[in-house]
């Protein structure tokens, strides 16, 4: 009797997508591993992106805290591709991935982070403060440069009536 083959591409194809429609923590592990970024690009139908993954927040805050530079980017640069609205979801600190890079000067995962089709430009965290204004408040030229060419408000004001302006000349 014959009993089916199947490629290893094709095993792990099936073993993904079952581990992924019964469990979207599978994707906290998936997302840094670059092999596993094309199925999880194929099955992202079956992914809920703003599920708390394990420890109080969605799978684009996780790939952003993650210890390597090149592994921080790969991973919210797949999530921003297979779900866009990614980039608006506040994580467990009350900001956005944007409002997070532009605090402390990722300039790469600002850029990819803005051009989200999206991203909301003058969205604000749970302080009240838009990525311009705590890229201005830390001095991160680059980010702050790239919220001016995106058309952020430069009038907006906090809640004590600061402005980019005010903060980018402190």
């Amino acid at each position: 009797s014959t009993h089916p083959t199947f490629e290893p591409a094709s095993r792990l194809q099936r073993d993904c997508k079952m581990e992924l429609s019964k469990d979207n923590a599978v994707l906290a592990q998936m997302m840094f591993d670059e092999s596993k970024h094309d199925l999880i690009r194929q099955h992202k139908h079956l992914i809920d992106f703003d599920q708390d993954l394990g420890d109080g927040d969605c799978a684009i805050h996780q790939a952003y805290r993650h210890q390597t530079q090149r592994s921080r980017l790969l991973g919210v640069c797949l999530l921003l591709e297979c779900d866009p609205d990614s980039v608006n979801y506040l994580g467990k600190e009350g900001a956005t991935v944007t409002s997070l890079a532009a605090r402390q000067g990722y300039e790469d995962i600002f850029r990819a982070c803005i051009k989200s089709s999206e991203y909301k430009v003058d969205k604000a965290d749970c302080n009240g403060l838009t990525a311009a204004m705590l890229a201005a408040r830390n001095g991160h030229t680059g980010s702050m440069k790239a919220c001016i060419d995106t058309g952020c408000d430069l009038n907006l004001q906090t809640k004590d009536g600061i402005t980019v302006a005010l903060w980018a000349i402190r």
